[in-house]
């Protein structure tokens, strides 16, 4: 686990999947992940200014638990939704 994420949200995060009677997750595989890279590319540079980027990287609008943070990486948002919509479509989340 990385040291910047505090256990506590491994905790919420295990907690809640432990509790649905329709979807079993596995708390164990999850990160959190920024929906907006950390750094800034080209692809995002043309949606949103350096200091929006510097202003909103951090918070948590801006950060979701998954488990394909590295397939999801620094992508651009259009191809983020289009591999969490393929994943989610296999999925019996609905």
């Amino acid at each position: 686990m990385p040291a910047k994420m505090p256990r506590v949200t491994f905790a919420i995060v295990g907690k809640a999947a432990s509790s649905s009677p329709k979807e079993v997750l596995k708390a164990d595989n999850l990160t959190i992940g920024h929906i907006m890279p950390q750094t800034l590319t080209k692809a995002w540079s043309e949606h949103i200014a350096p200091e929006e980027h510097q202003r909103y990287l951090h918070t948590l609008g801006n950060l979701s638990v998954t488990g394909y943070n590295s397939e999801l990486s620094n992508k651009s948002f259009a191809e983020k939704k289009r591999i969490t919509k393929r994943v989610f479509q296999g999925s019996s989340a609905k």
